[in-house]
């Protein structure tokens, strides 16, 4: 009802159209929706840039336009009853660790069952959160993601043993990545309880859809790597910062935390490399 909010619409319109070569010049970006809506000498930028965005957000919500790579692109009609299928999905607990262990953690840091210490193998127990995926360990690797106990207190509260990897502490401040994940989780939802072959439009728009998906994991995973260093860790009931784990990569700083860890819980087991 908004006169403003509709010239958004009307120019977005005009430039999300434009033919494929025009639009590597001129994308339907943020910075040239500025540029088309300025009616004043004196603009102010930074102002009109935010009533833009609270437009485009709105859409975004409505399912009426979706943002990719920094533009925006309307829904045709069949893409909008699977935008709105998609945000209908239910997810619980489960989805999401379930999600974040296969897509993204795991190829993160290619946890496995065992590892080596001193002379002998050591069975690890890894849950994400309330999840056991690897059992009967040695000793617990436990990733938190949505848990939102203070860390000390988490700390206290663990056993001896435990190894926990608090992802949960930048994880729940970041709200974009958060909503990200749980589109990913959605939108792998919808596929699974729709994965009878589907033809014609809904199965190019399907398609469509599983493309943007994986675009959107590629995204999640770059910047779970990027936050990865910042993570802290509890070892033995104490917390590490995470300047106290060394390593370049997410594979380094996971080996030598182990390393860390089973070195304080084992404390005698090198007196036995000399026999």
């Amino acid at each position: 009802n908004k006169p403003f909010a509709q010239r958004v619409v009307k120019v977005l319109f005009m430039i999300s159209n434009l033919l494929e070569n025009q639009r590597q010049t001129f994308p339907s970006n943020i910075d040239n929706l500025i540029v088309l809506l300025m009616d004043k000498l004196d603009q102010n930028k930074m102002q009109l840039q935010k009533e833009i965005i609270e437009v485009l957000d709105k859409l975004v919500e409505e399912s009426i336009i979706r943002e990719e790579k920094g533009s925006y692109f309307f829904f045709n009609e069949d893409e909008i009853d699977v935008q709105n299928l998609i945000k209908s999905q239910t997810i619980g607990l489960d989805d999401r660790w379930s999600t974040f262990d296969n897509d993204f953690f795991r190829p993160l840091v290619r946890l496995k069952p065992k590892v080596s210490f001193g002379q002998n193998d050591f069975r690890i127990g890894y849950k994400i959160e309330q999840k056991e995926i690897f059992r009967n360990g040695d000793f617990d690797f436990i990733v938190l993601l949505t848990d939102r106990m203070d860390i000390s207190q988490k700390a206290l509260d663990s056993n001896r043993k435990d190894l926990l990897i608090c992802i949960n502490e930048w994880f729940n401040e970041d709200e974009s990545l958060r909503k990200d994940f749980e589109w990913y989780c959605k939108t792998n939802k919808y596929f699974i309880n729709n994965s009878s072959g589907t033809t014609g439009e809904r199965g190019k728009t399907n398609e469509n859809f599983k493309i943007r998906n994986s675009r959107l994991k590629d995204r999640i995973s770059q910047r779970i790597k990027n936050k990865f260093p910042e993570t802290r860790f509890i070892s033995q009931q104490s917390v590490l910062d995470s300047d106290q784990i060394h390593g370049s990569t997410a594979l380094d700083r996971l080996n030598n935390l182990i390393e860390k860890h089973l070195s304080g819980i084992y404390k005698n087991h090198k007196l036995s490399m000399s026999y």
